[in-house]
């Protein structure tokens, strides 16, 4: 008897779920992030496999973590999209700030990572990531 247990998310099927080096490197890179509007709540310590969690992306044969999409709409857009009362302390309540954590490097199937909009105070982009060589530029 042949037993085939998939996991699927948006973004098709696949056989493996992501591996427990992936799914800590994500909880670290969590862990240094302010999420005032709890947009990660689904990347949690009991949070299961990591291919499903908001913004995570995998390869639907390997299960190995492919993409980040934590991009945050810019003002303009959110303006566009939101009624006329808004005020920017709403906005800010959406983006993403703190610290990037090294532990991406981890990620060594990441091709495409997506941070737009977000704040991280300006900063330089970290060394590190000149060290993921599997991110592709568009």
């Amino acid at each position: 008897m042949l037993v085939q247990f998939n996991f699927s998310n948006n973004y098709g099927s696949f056989t493996h779920g992501c591996s427990q080096i992936e799914r800590d490197a994500l909880l670290k890179f969590k862990h240094d992030l302010i999420d005032p509007s709890n947009l990660l709540a689904s990347w949690a310590v009991s949070g299961g496999d990591c291919c499903t969690w908001r913004g995570v992306i995998c390869d639907n044969v390997t299960g190995h973590v492919i993409e980040l999409r934590l991009r945050t709409l810019s003002f303009q857009d959110y303006l566009a999209s939101s009624s006329s009362s808004t005020q920017y302390e709403d906005y800010l309540k959406l983006i993403l700030s703190g610290k990037i954590n090294p532990s991406l490097v981890s990620l060594k199937h990441l091709r495409y990572l997506d941070l737009r909009n977000n704040d991280f105070g300006g900063v330089q982009i970290p060394k590190f990531i000149g060290l993921m060589g599997s991110l592709e530029t568009p």
